[in-house]
């Protein structure tokens, strides 16, 4: 399950964490009233944008959390890693590190529309609501210091810890945050069609059951959510203040009890009930449509995304358990492994003799960067074109030549490097806040489709003509569309999710209707195949029935549906 899920490990905080800063670089200090900003000199820009951010959500917080914090909150901006994750602390002080690097995938981060305040929110929350003490607990701290255990909400379960940072990073009036996103709502879909976990194994520290690290993030937002709507934010704001003057640890069923009126048992026992009624009658809905006649290839689990050439399917296999393999899988479903993975590796095209991947490589003992490489399938050898260039996708074009996302500070740029990967020329947008991810070659190698991101549109796909050098019509989806890929030179295939559930798209028509999501759809053997999400695990899967093109309005109703994502009706495909 690994790219997905490592990214979404990612966002999992402790408050002992202390992220490694290149002691040779040198730090500057943009201050504003309540924050102090540490960052390069390159990043002072950056550092005025954190600013202005981290001030405009300070006083929401201080009304929502009922809470001032007591000094200078301390906000260090951290480049040196390719991913995107933030670390909160408390203790010495009120310290932030903030990894700028945007999503550039679905990974249920995906869901902003401006991801530093996303991020910035996000650990803002956890700033004011483990620092918030009052009482004894705050008494104790002035005499003895700050030790973990005068902050009653660090010694909060952590789901609850991150359940209420992600309810607050959710904006349902613009549909925005993971608590309203489609990719979180497959995932507890998931987890409701395998039965809920119960109380005391999401209550734990470590959750080696899957969906693992994201298990708290996922009940914490949907329970708090559900608390929010049941007994209104309000409750929550007391809930919060009740706990900051706990002295004795651990109260969580008091705290519930003279707050909700329940223990925290009943009201965990509630949500589920709450839940599991939506989900069922979700789905009920969902099958009326008829759903798509689809096959699993094979029983091994493997990452997300997935590359085909004429002979076979290329995946990393990921179950979350043993190491990750490079594979190559035939049409009949048998696998082949051809060779163990120790990093993130990113499988971005797949030709006759090689493929191209992008892995993420340790640079030094404080950087872990993207390069680009390509693997030759007959001597299994993995040849360097860009070690450490900081390209997280990137496809190689007919002359040899490679396109790539390049990243820097938190931004993207779409490049064209040469044979030896050196940088040639900037392929510009008239967006100049345009965001780049994934990318696929046309067969006849003439096009190129970009998943792009634009700050009033969100993510979409994108297609740029490599004879012009001129950017085509985009295509049109009203809500977040993912993993293209082409068919064949006119016929471009996306995972998208205009009904509130990511279906496969052949150019701007739903050609599938399934339960959970389906993602990464890949021509192969005159096929369509993608990835289903079971269990917890992505599995490779074939979508047998091509040719049925669904009705968005009758997939589900407006109640389940993103309010930016109003689908239109069709009901016939011109290719």
């Amino acid at each position: 399950m690994s790219k997905l899920i490592v990214t979404l490990l990612s966002f999992f905080f402790a408050i002992s964490a202390f992220a490694k800063i290149n002691p040779d670089i040198n730090y500057y200090t943009t201050r504003s009233d309540h924050f102090a900003i540490h960052h390069t000199l390159e990043q002072k820009q950056l550092a005025k944008e954190v600013a202005a951010i981290a001030e405009s959500i300070y006083p929401k917080l201080q009304k929502k959390l009922n809470w001032t914090p007591t000094d200078t909150i301390h906000l260090v901006l951290d480049d040196a890693n390719d991913y995107s994750n933030g670390i909160a602390r408390v203790i010495p002080q009120n310290h932030i590190t903030l990894y700028p690097t945007p999503p550039l995938t679905l990974n249920t981060l995906e869901n902003t529309n401006h991801y530093l305040y996303f991020l910035i929110e996000h650990e803002l929350t956890h700033a004011f609501h483990i620092e918030k003490s009052k009482g004894i607990p705050a008494i104790a701290q002035k005499i003895l210091g700050r030790n973990q255990y005068f902050f009653p909400a660090s010694l909060n379960p952590r789901w609850i810890v991150e359940g209420l940072a992600t309810h607050y990073e959710t904006h349902k009036e613009e549909n925005t945050g993971r608590g309203i996103s489609a990719t979180y709502q497959a995932l507890f879909r998931d987890e409701y069609l395998n039965g809920f976990k119960r109380l005391d194994q999401i209550n734990q520290f470590t959750i080696r059951t899957l969906p693992a690290g994201l298990t708290r993030y996922l009940y914490g937002v949907f329970f708090i959510d559900y608390l929010a709507q049941t007994y209104g934010e309000d409750k929550i704001t007391e809930w919060v203040e009740n706990y900051s003057s706990y002295s004795i640890p651990y109260q969580i069923n008091n705290n519930a009890q003279a707050v909700f009126g329940k223990d925290l048992f009943q009201l965990y026992d509630d949500f589920i009930v709450e839940r599991s009624q939506f989900y069922k009658n979700q789905i009920a809905q969902i099958k009326k449509t008829g759903l798509s006649k689809t096959k699993q290839l094979s029983n091994i689990p493997i990452e997300s995304q997935f590359v085909a050439n004429q002979h076979y399917l290329y995946a990393i296999k990921s179950d979350a358990k043993s190491k990750s393999e490079l594979l190559q899988i035939d049409k009949a479903g048998n696998a082949t492994s051809l060779m163990p993975l120790d990093t993130t590796i990113t499988l971005n095209q797949a030709t006759a003799d090689h493929l191209i991947i992008t892995k993420k490589d340790v640079c030094d003992q404080y950087r872990n960067r993207y390069g680009i490489y390509r693997y030759q399938l007959k001597t299994n050898k993995l040849e360097a074109i860009t070690q450490c260039g900081r390209h997280p996708y990137a496809i190689e074009l007919a002359d040899k030549q490679f396109i790539a996302v390049q990243l820097n500070n938190g931004n993207t740029t779409l490049v064209k490097l040469n044979t030896k990967g050196k940088f040639k020329q900037t392929i510009t947008h008239k967006d100049n806040n345009t965001r780049f991810g994934q990318l696929a070659l046309s067969p006849n190698k003439k096009r190129l489709a970009v998943s792009t991101w634009h700050k009033q549109t969100g993510w979409g796909i994108e297609q740029y003509d490599l004879q012009t050098q001129q950017w085509l019509k985009p295509v049109n989806n009203p809500s977040a569309a993912f993993f293209p890929s082409y068919q064949s030179d006119n016929v471009l295939l996306s995972s998208a999710d205009n009904t509130g559930i990511y279906n496969i798209y052949r150019n701007q028509k739903i050609i599938s209707n399934v339960v959970v999501a389906a993602f990464n759809p890949v021509a192969f053997n005159k096929q369509i195949f993608f990835t289903s999400y079971k269990n917890g695990l992505f599995f490779l899967t074939e979508l047998q029935n091509t040719s049925q093109i669904i009705d968005p309005l009758t997939i589900l109703n407006t109640e389940f549906i993103p309010k930016k994502a109003i689908p239109t009706t069709t009901t016939s495909e011109a290719e």
